[in-house]
């Protein structure tokens, strides 16, 4: 495939977990690393490298804490793309909650990407 010429890229790190929790199914026990880590972001890396695009991971906080995942995101950092909070617990009731509640998700998820990635994040985008 030719790479494009030009490229803005983002892309939002939501596991499986979030979508059987957007879609109501059933709650499974968590494994070591979501197939979204192991096999999306895995390949995605591999095209941004193989293109020469920077991208913007949008990570979400208790995600950054699992280390197969904070892994991942280091070495995402390390190949010279952004990793942006996209919240802690990824609620999509975020903007209904209390402000100080509102903070306390944001710092949760600055806090656990600055300690996966050795820096903190300055990009964000809600659920």
């Amino acid at each position: 495939m030719t790479p494009p010429a030009h490229a803005c890229v983002s892309v939002d790190l939501d596991g499986l977990w979030c979508y059987r929790e957007i879609h109501g199914l059933q709650r499974r026990e968590a494994s070591d690393i979501d197939p979204a880590y192991s096999v999306g972001v895995r390949r995605l890396l591999e095209a941004f490298a193989e293109w020469k695009i920077p991208a913007t991971l949008f990570a979400i906080g208790k995600d950054a804490e699992r280390p197969a995942h904070a892994a991942m995101l280091l070495e995402a950092d390390r190949a010279g793309h952004e990793i942006a909070s996209h919240s802690w617990a990824h609620d999509y009731g975020l903007r209904h909650k209390r402000v100080w509640e509102i903070r306390e998700d944001l710092r949760r998820a600055h806090e656990a990407i600055e300690s996966a990635v050795g820096r903190a994040p300055v990009g964000f985008r809600a659920p």
